[in-house]
């Protein structure tokens, strides 16, 4: 049952990352719904050598505020239709 609910949890947090994108995405063409487009570039970008094996690995998050807004609603609508 916990694993349900993690389960939909993600979902719908997931869902509001990919809404958000597409309306940060759409936003960014009027210029007064370009606030919604104001973010932050997040990268880790870590490294090993171990002399005979090297190892890169590059993550980048770019998170905007209509991502946010897109996960709290996602949240919302968790509780809201909580199964």
């Amino acid at each position: 049952m916990k694993l349900s609910r993690f389960f939909w949890c993600v979902f719908w947090m997931l869902t509001g990352i990919l809404i958000g994108t597409i309306l940060g995405k759409l936003c960014g063409q009027f210029s007064f719904l370009q606030w919604l487009t104001v973010g932050q570039d997040i990268s880790f970008s870590p490294a090993a050598d171990l002399a005979i094996l090297q190892f890169h690995m590059d993550l980048h998050f770019t998170l905007n505020l209509a991502q946010v807004v897109g996960i709290l609603t996602g949240v919302l609508c968790y509780h809201k239709f909580e199964f």
